[in-house]
Parts: structure tokens; C-alpha cells; sequence
């Protein structure tokens, strides 16, 4: 369901509100929030309409994923 709206979406910010939650802005043609969950209890993925502030410091976890990540652009998607 997902796949129509990333792909071609360019990463424009990451944070990391919690410690296993990460959100990617992205645009494609209007800018929406992806949020990428790993809780043990709320594990998801999805896009999300509500704004979370970042940490005053990222965590080394969401500055590795600036380097990397941010500015690029979604291929593809797929479920291994």
C-alpha cells in the first residue's frame, strides 16, 4: 500500500523521538511523515500526520542514519 507513495520520495529530515521510533520527512510532490516503529508493543510503519519533537542532541543511532540517508531518494521497497 505503501509502495505508491514512497517510491520516488526524497528524505528531507530524520529524528528520533524515542528510543525505537524513527520518522523520515519525505516529499513526493507534498511533504508527508513515514514512521518506522520497533516497539515490542507498537511496531509499525506508516504515515503519520502527527509532528513529535526531536531530542535537543540526536542520538548516535539517528546520526548515522543523517549521513547516510538524508537527501536520498526511495527506489524501491520491499518485504524479505
Amino acid at each position: 500500500e505503501l509502495k505508491s507513495i514512497l517510491i520516488g520520495a526524497k528524505i528531507n529530515r530524520i529524528i528520533e523521538p524515542d528510543g525505537d521510533e524513527v520518522i523520515f520527512t519525505l516529499y513526493s510532490g507534498k511533504v508527508f511523515n513515514l514512521i518506522l516503529s520497533a516497539s515490542a508493543k507498537y511496531c509499525r510503519v506508516g504515515i503519520t500526520c502527527l509532528e513529535k519533537q526531536s531530542p535537543l542532541t540526536a542520538p548516535n543511532f539517528c546520526m548515522l542514519l543523517r549521513k547516510y540517508l538524508l537527501g536520498g531518494e526511495i527506489i524501491g521497497i520491499r518485504c524479505v
